[in-house]
């Protein structure tokens, strides 16, 4: 009979994960000390879902103290996997680079390093992996899509030709390509996505990326008839799996008014800290250029999108971090409001953000779903500043529906009708805060900064008690990564380009938009 570790081995290689799973906790039961086994009975963990059981057998006495790089990246992975940011980001930091060079490890390093919004460092891990298995083109991918992120355009564009031409399946890849630059008559790729498409029309994720891919060269050179016509078929693909639940969504409004309207006068925090800049609105809203503006202030330290207030909010109710609806931690709050502790949320935030923050007396949050949970920001955290970024209704209603998102992300944005309403149940949340917070909530129109832009920036400055320094009207020439949608455009100044956008299109859309 073959050692347990080739079986484990073999049970993975033919994708039997299940067998895979008990044999790897046989072998950690025998071998309690051994790090392969350790590693691959807690990888295996993940794979079927049980983040805590992952988390805790890496985390026994057996292995205290362990350096395996193995273990060291997989522990990173657990923590991540299990909302504990600043963990993960600890445990992956103790790695030394020069010393590993299985792509398997690597590829788990860099992944952390992403997904923690850490493009410096995924850049470093993804440009080894390139080296010690240059055949590896999901790991080529990665390392593009880091130089993207680290505005290394050139060279994201060079390595994304190159694993066109050496998979032309690999249909991301043209997707990405197109969303590098705007594209001109001279420079495009429309007739290379057409015969992609026109060869792959029974392949959904060559219809999905190659239909967004021509949406974008064909909007760039005003070609709006054709360019409508590929962002629905694309999004179409997309919303025959996804499913938006409005009643849900409403829900959850209903519920988070209901709770705040419970705890509101009793269990304030009494939080003295004033590092925390939220950033939030509507995505596609212009909350990351307000994020690059405002990180031009070398006292603010840009944090990108966190989840971590949702994390502790719904760790605080008893409920999974993995679970994206926040229903169950509201019925769980409603059930017992004394469990929502103010001073605990306000106090556990700030940790979970170290030690990425604390080296600048500012830093921004720039998650936009937190408008759904401003009021509790408010109370955990007076202290903090809260920024509403609001857009045109329209257009950004029109902006989410022609951004490809990643996929679970904005369920609504892959219809229209859908999204208008996901916009009405906003603008809900939007009045019950005003309404509540009337002095605590700053609101900024992205046309007003678009059109006065240093007058409606200086009022904002003004707010968070920031010094003014001219370094925000250079915000585009700001080098600093970034893991949002919005990549390409914060390398441009400003411009009015997207205001009323969605008006190159008011045909194709029809009535769709009078509810707004």
């Amino acid at each position: 009979m073959k050692p347990i570790r080739e079986q484990v081995a073999d049970a993975i290689s033919a994708n039997q994960l299940s067998r895979a799973l008990d044999l790897s906790a046989q072998w950690h039961t025998k071998e309690p000390r051994s790090e392969e086994a350790a590693y691959w009975f807690s990888w295996l963990l993940l794979r079927h879902g049980q983040s805590e059981n992952a988390l805790k057998v890496l985390l026994k006495p057996e292995l205290s103290g362990s350096n395996h790089p193995a273990v060291l990246s997989q522990l990173a992975h657990a923590y991540l996997s299990n909302g504990l940011s600043p963990e993960a980001l600890n445990t992956a930091n103790k790695i030394d680079l020069n010393v590993i060079n299985q792509p398997q490890l690597l590829n788990t390093l860099g992944n952390v390093y992403h997904s923690l919004g850490e493009h410096e460092l995924a850049l470093k891990v993804y440009t080894k992996i390139s080296k010690v298995a240059p055949a590896n083109i999901h790991a080529q991918f990665q390392l593009a899509m880091a130089l993207n992120h680290c505005h290394k355009t050139d060279e994201s564009e060079l390595v994304l030709n190159q694993i066109i031409n050496k998979n032309p399946g690999y249909f991301r890849a043209y997707y990405h390509l197109a969303h590098l630059r705007r594209c001109t008559d001279e420079s495009n790729h429309i007739n290379q996505l057409t015969g992609a498409l026109n060869s792959n029309q029974n392949n959904s994720d060559a219809i999905i990326f190659l239909c967004f891919a021509l949406f974008k060269e064909h909007h760039d050179l005003g070609q709006y008839e054709q360019a409508f016509s590929y962002l629905t078929k694309g999004n179409d693909q997309i919303a025959r799996h996804v499913n938006y639940d409005e009643n849900a969504a409403l829900e959850c409004y209903e519920k988070v008014t209901e709770l705040f309207g419970k705890t509101a006068s009793s269990n304030h925090s009494e939080q003295k800290n004033k590092e925390a800049i939220f950033v939030l609105g509507m995505p596609r809203s212009g909350t990351t250029l307000l994020e690059q503006i405002l990180s031009m202030n070398s006292d603010v330290t840009s944090m990108g999108e966190l989840n971590n207030f949702q994390q502790l909010f719904l760790q605080q109710a008893g409920v999974s971090h993995n679970k994206t609806e926040i229903n169950d931690a509201l019925d769980s709050f409603l059930s017992d409001p004394t469990k929502l502790n103010y001073d605990k949320l306000g106090l556990d935030y700030i940790a979970s953000t170290r030690p990425k923050s604390g080296k600048t007396p500012f830093f921004i949050d720039k998650k936009p779903y937190n408008f759904q949970l401003i009021g509790f920001i408010q109370r955990a955290l007076p202290e903090s500043k809260i920024v509403l970024v609001l857009r045109n209704a329209k257009d950004v209603c029109f902006s989410n529906y022609k951004q490809l998102f990643d996929a679970g992300k904005f369920p609504a944005s892959y219809q229209l009708k859908t999204i208008v309403k996901e916009y009405q149940l906003f603008k809900k949340f939007v009045g019950y805060w005003q309404q509540e917070l009337p002095t605590q909530l700053y609101v900024i129109e992205y046309e007003n900064l678009v059109t006065d832009f240093e007058n409606e920036l200086k009022k904002l400055i003004s707010f968070l008690n920031l010094d003014w320094t001219d370094k925000y009207l250079q915000f585009y020439k700001k080098p600093t990564a970034t893991s949002t949608a919005s990549v390409a455009q914060i390398r441009e100044p400003l411009h009015g380009k997207s205001v009323q956008q969605w008006q190159h299109y008011s045909n194709a859309i029809g009535t769709v938009f009078d509810e707004l």
